[in-house]
């Protein structure tokens, strides 16, 4: 049986492991999102276009940065796509009309959110016995979003340090941002185990920087390869089990 008794720090995803932000799918939550955007527009006199066209240029400004994105792993700078997407509109704006304009845009976001099953029990567990605990996580959200996110559930006081793509040069599974985050936390690769929901993005990007890699399976979700991960759990209090 698998034993993770010999490591020594434990780092985390965010996003459907620690915190679940796809209790709407992300197609719908995007369009609601996107809708109480257009809703705040409209309540400035703004005069934005019609909901469909405002979404649909909405999608071409996203398809856009997102083809970049993929290419060179560099996360999409979302204020700058705002910027740009009311600029194609014909709205000027500026950097506190932008940050209003997230702010809105990710309220629904917020509200949907909840904690994850066993998150708490599991985090408590790592602390006490010692544990070096780190995040990484993939967003092209502010830190401070998450970090709030954290708040509101007591979990952010469990961690050593944390890493945001939106606030570093590259996001997962690009190996920077692991080796930036066993640098901080001071540990060696094969003292660490990364667990999140992603293969080609968590496990991959763990594995090819040394660190043992854990799938959390998501609920619903479809798994081409379950070779890549060192172990795969379906719930985190499951981790306790190989301690």
């Amino acid at each position: 049986m698998t034993s993770l008794k010999e490591k020594e720090a434990a780092i985390f995803d965010l996003g459907s492991t620690l915190i679940e932000y796809e209790n709407i799918p992300w197609p719908d939550l995007f369009k609601l999102s996107l809708k109480r955007a257009h809703k705040y527009l409209q309540e400035t006199d703004t005069q934005p276009p019609e909901f469909d066209k405002f979404y649909e240029v909405f999608l071409y400004k996203v398809v856009e940065v997102e083809k970049e994105s993929n290419i060179t792993h560099k996360e999409k700078d979302i204020l700058k796509l705002f910027e740009s997407f009311l600029l194609h509109l014909g709205i000027s704006n500026n950097s506190d009309f932008l940050e209003k304009f997230l702010e809105v845009y990710y309220q629904p976001v917020r509200e949907s959110i909840y904690l994850k099953t066993g998150a708490l029990e599991v985090l408590e567990y790592f602390k006490s016995n010692g544990h070096k605990i780190g995040l990484i996580s993939n967003t092209v959200f502010p830190p401070e979003y998450h970090l709030e996110d954290m708040r509101k559930f007591g979990i952010d006081r469990f961690f050593d340090h944390v890493i945001f793509s939106s606030a570093f040069p590259r996001r997962k599974p690009h190996p920077s941002i692991y080796i930036e985050m066993l640098r901080e936390l001071d540990i060696s690769a094969s003292k660490a185990f990364f667990i999140g929901d992603r293969v080609e993005i968590d496990v991959l990007g763990a594995k090819n920087c040394g660190v043992f890699s854990i799938l959390l399976r998501k609920k619903g979700r479809e798994y081409d390869d379950l070779s890549l991960p060192d172990l795969v759990i379906d719930n985190l209090s499951e981790l306790l089990k190989y301690y």
